[in-house]
């Protein structure tokens, strides 16, 4: 004699696996930008100030270029 699942329980079990799912593919991607390295760690591509800092960034870069080019040195 087997006993069935109701339809409720089966699609609440169903809902839960992928939701389950989600919830593992996001834990494994936050593990993977925490832990990966960054070269442009510096440079923020987000938020408000995205544009003015790389910018910034970039200038910097192009001051450091130029000294090296000319012979000084930045400290």
């Amino acid at each position: 004699m087997s006993q069935t699942l109701p339809v409720w329980a089966i699609v609440l079990i169903v809902i839960g696996a992928i939701c389950l799912f989600f919830v593992l593919i996001g834990l494994a991607y936050l593990i993977f930008r925490l832990t990966r390295k960054k070269p442009y760690e510096d440079i923020p591509t987000t938020g408000r100030n995205a544009a003015h800092a790389s910018k910034n960034y970039y200038d910097k870069q192009e001051l450091e270029i130029s000294a090296i080019r000319s012979g000084q040195m930045l400290n």
